[in-house]
C-alpha cells in the first residue's frame, strides 16, 4: 500500500488523502484483499463527489478502474442491504401478482 510519505499526490489528491481516516485509506487501496470492502469504500467516495481522476491516484488504481467500480455498483445495487433486498423481491412478487390479477381481469370478457 502506498502511504503518504512515499508517494506524491497532486494537491487535490493530498487534500482528499489527508481528509481520510487510517481505515478508509487502507480500504480503499488496489492491494487490499477485501475487494467489495474496498469497491464499497471507493463508492462512497465517489458519491461524495471526489473526481475519478483523483481516486485513480489515491487507490493505485487506473481511472477506468475506478468508473467500473462506481458504475457497476450502482447498476448493481451493491450497496443495498441484504435485508433490503430481500424485501424489495418481495414487493416485487406482490407487484408481479397484481399486475397478472389485473391482467386476468382486463382480458375476461364483458358479458352484455
Amino acid at each position: 500500500m502506498k502511504e503518504e510519505g512515499t508517494k506524491k499526490f497532486s494537491p487535490e489528491a493530498r487534500e482528499v488523502w489527508e481528509a481520510l481516516n487510517e481505515k478508509t485509506r487502507k480500504a480503499i487501496q488496489k492491494d487490499n484483499p477485501f475487494r467489495k470492502d474496498r469497491d464499497r469504500a471507493i463508492r462512497n467516495l465517489g458519491r461524495q463527489g471526489v473526481k475519478f481522476h483523483v481516486l485513480a491516484e489515491i487507490t493505485g488504481m487506473s481511472r477506468n478502474g475506478i468508473f467500473l467500480i462506481i458504475h457497476r455498483g450502482e447498476a448493481s445495487g451493491a450497496d443495498i442491504p441484504e435485508g433490503v433486498n430481500q424485501r424489495l423481491k418481495v414487493l416485487q412478487s406482490a407487484f408481479e401478482a397484481f399486475f397478472n390479477a389485473v391482467l386476468k381481469i382486463l382480458s375476461v370478457p364483458k358479458r352484455r
